[in-house]
Formats: structure tokens, C-alpha cells, sequence
């Protein structure tokens, strides 16, 4: 009997430990942290899909990396044209484009992006959903976008008197259709760690749309003009992805990810987490950054950020302006606000010694 008990005990262990995950808005990136994921340019067959699964990247090597920060959208440039968007993250293989997210408990999508290219300013507005809350097995979102990336003057009536109209610009869109499903769960081993997971397919179907304007209207431009134009027939692009993610909340970010074509076995490359997301150092944040309080959004408690030797306090006002914390605070410091309601509170962070502000910041409780 006793044997018995103890090998239905060790049974119970093993499913408890092989169980499926879901994944919250809790256990992704926060405001202020950052991150270097890593490259690998050798082949990997590509993963397989289903239940219970072992997916072994534990031989991935860095053969490059990049630094990915994120904060909050109003530390950016730009920020004001993407008011969905409540997060932005830069990277270091190309500091001179933003990327705008809104992240809440719905779901992490792209707002678009904020880039200077060669002193000119691009703006691209659109909404790509990335991943949505929670998400666990067999969970499924589609998408579709249109990315505008050309546009010309043409001033031509390409048949003259006969049946089309006469044009007077061309442009060309992207047509962005996913499909997004969770197709397994099991256990992620990467060179940083091994983690419960989910592996998330994204099927992405591109086409590029060709449209003209007449007569104040953009409408599709006729296959006989297509062909008058040697651009023949535009056929779509069909590309997946496979993004393996944790509910483990101290990674916050896919631990692999990689892109495969119909028919592959084997993948060119594997982006990797290679270090946690951790508290950017206050120094490579905008200057107008000096203290913080994260992560933002928080559960159940928050952390301060000081610059070294500050004497600080911190006074927190809910939606009505009243006062709900006021105390003082050391760097590192970490504060229990689990008796409060969620909603979205304010916060200020003095320096008592110079009395000045150090920061002012909405904090969404969740």
C-alpha cells in the first residue's frame, strides 16, 4: 500500500511538472528593463509541435548580439504619434528607430515605429498583434495590416482613349495577414536556462498591393495596367515563425525565436535570450530619467531606483488626487502595495536634500 501511495505520489510529480503554462501580461517586460539576445547563424531543425515536449536548444553559440531596451513611450521621440501606445523599445543594432507597443492584459501588439533615415523622418502607423492574454494551449488570434512603403507621381493615361482612367499616382502597400497559434507546451532547454513553455506558430502571409489614384480616389490598379507596367501578377508571401515563451515573470521576453519557409526543416538562424532583462543602468536612460519606480505595470509590489547616496520620498495619489503612500525610500528598495484597488495612481519622487523632483510618473496597478 505504502508503495502504492508513493508511485501515485511520483506520478502526480512528474504531470505537475510537465503540465501546460499560460501566459499573462504579468510575466513579460516591463518599463525600464533591459535585455541582449543573441544570434545563431548554424542550421536547427525546426521544432516540433504538440503536447509535453522537450525542445533542446542547449548547443546554440552567440555569433552576434544586440541590446534591446525598453521604457516607457513618453521617454521617446515620436511617442505623441502612437497614443495607443504605452511602451517603446530601442535597440542597439540601430539606435535611430523607436518602436512603439502597447502592452496591457489583453495583449502585447506593435503600435509602429519612429526612425530618421538619412535626416528624413519615417513614421509607420499600424497595429500587429504579438501575443494575447493569457494565452496557453491551442490558443489562436488572427491580424491584418497595411503597410504603406511607396508612393509616386505618375500623371499618365497608360491607354489613352480607352476604357481606363487617367492616373495620377501609383503607391504600393504591404498587406499583412497572421495567424498565430499556440501548438505546444513542454520544456525549453537554452543556453540560459530550462523553462516550462509555449511554442507559438505565426504564419505570415505577405502581398503587396498596388493601387492608383484617380479622380481624387485610390482604388486597386486592373491586372491589364499591371501588366502594362510589367509588373505582372504580385502573388503572396507565405513565411512562419516559431517564438517560444515562459511564464516564468524574471525573462519577460521569448527565450527562442526563429523564421522558417513552407517545406524547411531547418532553420538559417536562432535569435536567443542570452541575459534576463534587468534595470538599465540610470546612465543610459533619457537624461530625464533619475529615479524609477517598476515594474509598470505591478501586482503586487514595486521597487525604487535611486541614484546612488539620494536621500528620496516618495508619495503616491490615486485617481483623485489623494495621497496613498508617503514615505521615504532607498535605492532598491521594495514596497508591498497589495492593499490597494488596481486602477492607475501617480507618483512623485523627491530628492529631500536638493528639494526638487526626481521623477513623476503614472503606475498602473493590475
Amino acid at each position: 500500500m505504502i508503495k502504492q501511495f508513493s508511485l501515485l505520489m511520483l506520478c502526480g510529480f512528474s504531470l505537475i511538472a510537465k503540465a501546460q503554462i499560460t501566459v499573462n501580461r504579468s510575466h513579460l517586460i516591463v518599463s525600464g528593463q533591459i535585455l541582449t539576445q543573441a544570434n545563431d547563424t548554424n542550421k536547427f531543425k525546426i521544432q516540433s509541435l504538440g503536447t509535453n515536449k522537450t525542445w533542446d536548444f542547449s548547443s546554440l553559440k552567440s555569433h552576434s548580439t544586440e541590446t534591446i531596451k525598453f521604457g516607457n513611450a513618453d521617454w521617446y521621440p515620436g511617442h505623441a504619434n502612437f497614443p495607443k501606445a504605452n511602451m517603446a523599445n530601442i535597440s542597439s543594432t540601430d539606435d535611430s528607430a523607436f518602436n512603439y507597443l502597447k502592452i496591457d492584459s489583453a495583449e502585447l501588439s506593435v503600435q509602429g515605429s519612429y526612425a530618421t533615415v538619412d535626416g528624413t523622418i519615417e513614421i509607420s502607423q499600424f497595429q500587429n498583434t504579438i501575443l494575447t492574454f493569457p494565452s496557453t494551449y491551442q490558443t489562436k488570434f488572427a491580424g491584418s495590416i497595411l503597410i504603406p512603403f511607396d508612393q509616386f507621381y505618375f500623371g499618365k493615361d497608360v491607354d489613352s482613349t480607352g476604357p481606363y482612367p487617367f492616373i495620377d499616382s501609383i503607391r504600393l502597400r504591404l498587406e499583412y495577414n497572421t495567424v498565430s497559434s499556440i501548438d505546444g507546451w513542454g520544456k525549453a532547454i537554452t543556453p540560459l536556462g530550462t523553462y516550462d513553455a509555449l511554442l507559438q506558430t505565426i504564419r505570415n502571409i505577405n502581398r503587396v498591393r498596388v493601387e492608383m489614384k484617380t479622380s481624387g480616389f485610390w482604388i486597386g490598379l486592373p491586372k491589364p495596367i499591371l501588366n502594362t507596367l510589367n509588373l505582372g501578377e504580385l502573388k503572396p508571401d507565405t513565411n512562419y515563425q516559431h517564438q517560444f515563451w515562459t511564464n516564468n515573470a524574471s525573462v519577460g521576453f521569448p527565450v527562442i525565436s526563429y523564421s522558417y519557409m513552407p517545406g524547411d526543416s531547418f532553420t538559417t538562424g536562432v535569435d536567443w535570450l542570452k541575459t534576463k532583462p534587468q534595470l538599465s543602468r540610470l546612465g543610459s536612460l533619457p537624461t530625464t530619467f533619475t529615479a524609477l519606480a517598476y515594474p509598470n505595470p505591478f501586482h503586487n509590489s514595486i521597487s525604487i531606483a535611486l541614484p546612488t547616496n539620494t536621500s528620496s520620498k516618495m508619495v503616491l495619489y490615486d485617481a483623485n488626487g489623494k495621497i496613498v503612500l508617503e514615505k521615504l525610500v532607498t535605492n532598491n528598495e521594495t514596497i508591498d502595495l497589495s492593499y490597494l484597488v488596481s486602477g492607475i495612481y501617480a507618483y512623485l519622487i523627491f530628492d529631500t536634500t536638493q528639494n526638487s523632483v526626481l521623477q513623476a510618473q503614472k503606475l498602473i496597478k493590475y
